[in-house]
């Protein structure tokens, strides 16, 4: 499966999730480990979109929601819409992560595009970033 087709199939499912009148600003906040760190501080809410075998490698950021947004094969997870509104939000702040950024980066688009979250802040340099800047890493709870 092509990247545009998973993008496709997550708009959809997020889209389907989120109902129809739910359609968010599009804006979301490219942020660096130490930020992550900044707002890990004040309280935000931390989500690792990343799957199980990747917490196990790494470990996780100590009190973050796991809850992984693709498989290894890049399928969207269709639990994931779910899982998130449970755990978040849309007016909540929250940092999504994952390895390097990039698939926290495409669920910031749609979930502020297309699910109405509004504070949405992405790790860019995900847990490679955050564990090279010598931040804490716990091991993953029930992996």
């Amino acid at each position: 499966m092509t990247t545009f087709v998973r993008f496709i199939a997550v708009v959809a499912i997020v889209a389907f999730a989120a109902g129809p009148a739910t359609a968010g600003s599009g804006e979301y906040t490219n942020i660096d480990a130490a930020q992550v760190r900044a707002l890990i501080d004040k309280g935000v809410k931390v989500i690792d979109v990343r799957r199980v075998d990747e917490w196990r490698d790494t470990g996780v950021i100590e009190g973050a929601a796991l809850i992984t947004a693709f498989d290894a094969r890049g399928r969207f997870n269709p639990d994931f819409p779910t899982a998130l509104a449970a755990a978040v939000k849309p007016d909540e702040d929250v940092v999504l992560i994952c390895r390097t950024g990039g698939r926290s980066r495409v669920i910031s688009e749609l979930l502020t595009e297309r699910a109405g979250y509004t504070h949405i802040y992405n790790a860019t340099g995900g847990m490679m970033s955050w564990i090279a800047d010598g931040n804490p890493v716990a091991p993953c709870p029930n992996c």
